[in-house]
């Protein structure tokens, strides 16, 4: 018999496999060394590869321009990094070759320790925007809160 506790990881489990499959954006988490460990629906929608193509790879490949990918690591992806920045726009690149704008909202992971232990990044499409002719960015500021404990929030 399943005792509450377990119940509850459980269903934690499951909630939150569904949400991560429901997220309307490209969601890539990596490791530490920005190796590619997860990704849902939407990314392999967004981007055209499979979830086993792109499983252990680089985040490399998925940059317009490989400088970016550099860029981000030495600002952003890094164990020494506590960015929590709300977004940054710049082109990807989907599996077929087709370079598009995207916004980004990227956060460091860590563990109960404060080891930096990967990255997770939601990856929003901007093509529809750009071919109506409307501005990528919103300009809207958000941060990410931090609230002591494991928890934390998306202040807009």
């Amino acid at each position: 018999m399943k005792t509450e506790d377990q119940f509850l990881r459980k269903l934690n489990t499951d909630f939150l496999k569904s949400a991560f499959k429901s997220i309307p954006f490209a969601a890539v988490v990596t490791n530490a060394d920005r190796e590619i460990i997860a990704v849902n629906p939407a990314f392999v929608d967004i981007f055209g590869f499979s979830r086993e193509e792109v499983f252990g790879e680089k985040t490399a490949m998925l940059y317009a321009d490989k400088e970016d990918f550099k860029q981000t690591g030495k600002t952003k992806y890094n164990k020494a990094s506590d960015v929590q920045e709300a977004s940054y726009e710049l082109a990807y690149r989907t599996k077929d070759g087709e370079d598009f704008p995207a916004e980004t909202v990227g956060s460091v992971v860590k563990n109960d320790k404060g080891d930096t232990i990967g990255y997770l990044g939601l990856i929003k499409d901007l093509r529809a925007e750009a071919q109506r002719g409307k501005p990528a960015t919103t300009h809207r500021s958000a941060s990410f809160v931090s609230k002591g404990d494991e928890s934390g929030y998306l202040r807009l």
